[in-house]
C-alpha cells in the first residue's frame, strides 16, 4: 500500500539489543493525510535503517510518499493495529493532485495552451509549416 502526507511529528527514535545480540532502532513518525475530506493524521513506525535516516534528516511539512504494510494482533482479547512504512520518497508539491479542482485547473490549462497553438497555426502564413 501506499500513503501521501507531510510530515507533521518526528518521535525519539527508540532502540536497544535483541534477546539475540543484535542492535535495533525503531522511529515513529506522523504523517498528515490532507487528499481526504477530513484531513487526517497517520503515525508510521519503521525498523528500516535507510528509513529511519531519511526521515530524522528530512523537515517538518516535506511532503513524503511512503509504502506501508497494515497489521493487526490480538493479544488477550483486543486487537492492536500498527502501520510500518518500509519505504520512503519526498515529494514536489507541484506533482501532486490534491482533488478534482486541482484536476479540473490542470484541464483548463492544457485547454489554453491547446487554443494558443491552433491560433499560431491559424495565424501562420498559408501552408501553416513552421519554417
Amino acid at each position: 500500500m501506499e500513503i501521501t502526507g507531510s510530515l507533521k511529528a518526528k518521535l525519539p527514535i527508540e532502540g536497544g539489543v535483541s534477546k539475540a545480540g543484535k542492535q535495533w532502532s525503531k522511529l515513529v513518525f506522523v504523517l498528515q493525510i490532507k487528499d481526504v475530506k477530513f484531513p487526517k493524521e497517520v503515525a508510521l513506525e519503521t525498523l528500516n535503517g535507510e528509513v529511519i535516516q531519511m526521515v530524522s534528516d528530512t523537515s517538518l511539512g516535506t511532503l513524503l510518499k511512503c509504502q506501508i504494510d497494515v497489521s493487526s494482533r490480538e493479544y488477550n482479547g483486543k486487537y492492536f493495529t500498527s502501520v510500518s512504512c518500509w519505504r520512503v520518497e519526498t515529494v514536489r508539491e507541484e506533482e501532486e493532485i490534491k482533488d478534482h479542482k486541482g484536476v479540473q485547473q490542470m484541464a483548463q490549462m492544457h485547454n489554453q495552451q491547446y487554443q494558443r497553438a491552433t491560433n499560431v497555426d491559424e495565424a501562420g502564413e498559408g501552408d501553416g509549416l513552421p519554417f
